[in-house]
Order: structure tokens, then sequence, then C-alpha cells
């Protein structure tokens, strides 16, 4: 295709776009006609192994945006597992995972990622299942970039150009793992053979962890009757002392750092309480023109805003701060929000802790 050459989105042969609900036992020769429709339809140079040999032009990257657009529906942008095909080939090799150096720059990761693994075969692990149903994606997820800014991975202008700016998370966090090391996610990373084109993912317990903490479970059982954390579990064995491991270094231990000393809390709850209950009288007063403070304060007890900072701050029922004869916060407010800030916690620990038994459930069944 020449540089020079109008700008249309070509048609889609109807072959590729079919619409596949089960893994394609032929995936290898899919993703060959794949390869092909984007070299002769576009002009490109994929190679067999799905490397760009050089360069695309403003123009041809202009031509396939319009074929992304046109073969994403209702913002959902792989709504089939051709259309899945087609768009990883064509995103790895518009940017590619390893600098010129050899070096890994981005993984796929998170919906897509597990995708990837559930439908092609991980090197080095015997999968359990011949065929796993398709689920649509409305993303590509990038994991482990050095930044949380394209700027940091080559080519990837490229990317962007034809997808727009998709999510990406830099190396030290995932969507749902925290405070990971700066090499972890790399070093540990697995290689998918997806048809004789290969694409780097987190480590499938890394995987399971991550979709495990942010699954959309609704629409993930919706579209195919299991998470995309069961479906890993489902197809790949997996290490369960990695997978607690990992909870409790990565999901666990950031957000036990978060909290702070009940008593610091409650003296900086306290304070807020105050001005917040004073902010709410006032705003009573438009409609308790005559009310005294003893009044006003028994109606902001019961005041939703004030009700709904309580519930955050572990405190279900606002009115027994407020001391009924004088409308202000009891004497022993601090004593108290000092009670509701340790129960809060506990609460929050407690539910992190009953992680480690919603996995092996998970694991059991699987």
């Amino acid at each position: 295709m020449s540089e020079s050459a109008p700008h249309t989105t070509p048609a889609i042969d109807p072959s590729l776009m079919a619409g596949n609900n089960l893994a394609n036992p032929e995936l290898g020769e899919k993703v060959g006609q794949v390869i092909d429709y984007f070299n002769n339809e576009f002009g490109l140079t994929i190679d067999g192994s799905g490397h760009l040999e050089t360069e695309p032009t403003t123009e041809q990257l202009a031509q396939l945006k319009g074929w992304h657009e046109a073969t994403s529906e209702n913002g959902i942008i792989m709504p089939d597992m051709d259309t899945f095909t087609a768009k990883m080939v064509l995103a790895n090799a518009l940017m590619p995972q390893h600098d010129e150096n050899g070096k890994i720059t981005y993984l796929f990761g998170k919906g897509a990622g597990a995708e990837l693994a559930l439908q092609g075969e991980v090197d080095g692990r015997s999968k359990k299942l011949a065929e796993v149903p398709y689920r649509t994606h409305s993303d590509f997820e990038i994991y482990g970039v050095a930044t949380d800014s394209y700027d940091a991975i080559p080519d990837s202008h490229r990317f962007t150009a034809v997808f727009g700016s998709q999510e990406i998370y830099p190396v030290g966090n995932t969507k749902g793992l925290h405070d990971l090391p700066p090499d972890y996610l790399h070093e540990t990373a697995e290689v998918v053979n997806y048809g004789g084109v290969d694409f780097l993912v987190p480590r499938l317990e890394l995987q399971f962890v991550d979709k495990f903490e942010k699954a959309n479970e609704t629409v993930e059982r919706n579209l195919r009757q299991k998470t995309d954390a069961e479906w890993l579990a489902t197809a790949y064995e997996m290490d369960a002392d990695l997978i607690h491991a990992t909870i409790d270094s990565y999901v666990i231990a950031p957000e036990v750092a978060k909290f702070k000393e009940p008593a610091e809390v409650a003296e900086r709850n306290t304070a807020t309480l105050e001005r917040k209950l004073a902010q709410t009288k006032q705003r009573l007063t438009e409609d308790m023109s005559q009310a005294g403070e003893k009044e006003l304060g028994l109606a902001a007890g019961k005041d939703f805003m004030l009700a709904n900072f309580g519930k955050n701050i572990g405190v279900a029922d606002m009115t027994a701060l407020i001391d009924r004869e004088t409308g202000q916060l009891v004497n022993n407010s601090a004593q108290l929000l000092n009670e509701a800030e340790t129960q809060r916690q506990a609460a929050i620990a407690s539910s992190l802790q009953a992680k480690h038994e919603q996995v092996d459930a998970i694991l059991q069944v699987a």
C-alpha cells in the first residue's frame, strides 16, 4: 500500500471475523491467515513469528486505526476470538515486548493476558484443557512498564496511533497487586505461544491473584460461567504456596501498611468531625431557623452526609457521638473514635485474611 493511497478502511475478510466461541484447534493456521491479511491488505511486513520488519507509514497506521474501530462493537474492541487474535498479533507487532537489546519492555496483563494464556500454550506448563470458551474484551492492559507512560516503551507511538492509550501500569503495580519489587514482573514473566507468535504475560500465579482481586464477576460468569481466575486454575496447575505468598506480600501487606495508630487516626477524625458537625448545623439552620444548638445537633446526627462520613470512619450511629443536651460532640468522643478505628482495622484485616480461604476454595474445585 503506497503512502499516497486514499484513506479507506479495507473490507474485512469474513473468515477472519466469523466469531468463535471456543478456542480454535488450528490456531497456528488462523494466526498465519491474520498475518497474511495485514500484509496483503495494509502492506505491512509482519513475518511468521509476528515481528514487523519495516516501519509502517502514517497512512498505514491511520488505516489500521480505521480497521480497529470498524471491528469494535459498542466499546468492546475484541468481540470474538478471531478479532482478539488479529488485534493481539497486530499490537505485538506494532509494539514489541523486547527492546533492541532484548530487554523486556512490558507484558500483556489482566484480561488480555489471561486470555492469551487460556487460548494459547504457556511454555513449560501442561495445559489441562483442550478448549476454553472465549469471552469478550474491552481493552488491552499493559503491565510491567518502566514508568506509567507509553514514552518508556520503544515504538509505542505505533500502538497508540492505532489503539489509543490503553490502560498502563508501571513495574511496581498491577491492577490488583501493589508494591512489587521493580524487577519481579519481568524476571518471572512467562511466554505464551499463541499460534506461533510469542507473547509475554505475568507468571500465571500472579495473573491468578491479579484477576482474583479485580474480577468483574458478573460479566465474566455471564460470558463463560467462571471468572478468569477460575479458568486459569482450571486450565493450568497452580503453585498454591506461591499464590498465598503473593496474597500476603502484594495484596494484604500493602493494605495493612496503610493502617495508622488508632489514637492518631481518632485525633484527626475528632477534629474533622467537629468541623463537619458545625458545617452541617449551619446548613440545617436554613430549614430550622428557630432551632437551638441541642435541636440542631440531634438533627445533624441523623443527617445523611454526616452519617455517611461516620460510616467511612467506622461509626455506624453518629447520634452516639453527639451530646443530647448540648448538641456538641460527647466528651469521650476521641475514645469512642479510637475504639471505632481499632474495630475498623480489625474488620479489614479479617476480610483480607479471608482471601486465603476463598482462594483455597477455587483451587480445590479446579
